[in-house]
């Protein structure tokens, strides 16, 4: 791969809000030269294996973000699971929309397997497995019963989450509010 450049950082930033907004299948390297006002061949440069390529790189940048965001979140917040869930919220609910969903639901499985599996263990470990932990020293410390399925209330935590960057606009309420709300419902469920 070529170093790093200010030409080159370009194309990745662009590439990313495309992708980022539209998804691996629905970007093409035309799009993204025209977007850059550049040649689709000057891409190329940049990003010899194309398309994939790009995605790799800026997927890989993205999930790094979430990494270090969910980290410094966590660290921030006190060893109590409720606690720990709202900083969780608050990270994800101050960034732009990911769409974790779409990721997993058709991004990876539009990519050669190679970097599909290499994107899928990146991801897991950014978005899921901290949740995954906290679940689990919760159920240690007696803060919560034992967790049958813990990756699928990570998978579902953050999705939902995700969500509700569309339903802030809808409801007019806060991000923050609905963040609150959805972390007391993980919490309480809807019993009273």
């Amino acid at each position: 791969m070529p170093e790093t450049s200010e030409a080159r950082e370009r194309v990745l930033g662009v590439a990313a809000i495309l992708f980022r907004e539209r998804g691996y299948a629905s970007v093409t390297m035309n799009d993204i030269a025209a977007a850059l006002d550049v040649r689709k061949a000057s891409l190329y440069y940049h990003a010899p294996q194309g398309k994939d390529q790009l995605y790799a790189e800026v997927t890989r940048r993205m999930l790094a973000e979430v990494e270090a965001g969910v980290t410094a979140a966590l660290d921030a917040a006190p060893p109590d699971l409720k606690a720990q869930l709202s900083a969780l919220a608050g990270f994800y609910l101050s960034q732009p929309p990911m769409d974790a969903a779409r990721l997993f639901r058709s991004d990876l499985h539009a990519l050669p397997p190679e970097i599909a599996g290499e994107l899928l263990e990146v991801a897991n470990r950014a978005f899921f497995a901290p949740i995954h932990a906290l679940l689990m020293a919760a159920v240690e410390r007696g803060e919560i019963k034992p967790v049958e399925e813990p990756h699928m209330i990570a998978v579902t935590f953050v999705t939902s989450l995700e969500s509700l960057h569309e339903l802030s606009g809808y409801k007019q309420k806060s991000k923050d509010k609905l963040g609150a709300a959805l972390v007391d419902l993980y919490m309480d469920g809807l019993r009273r």
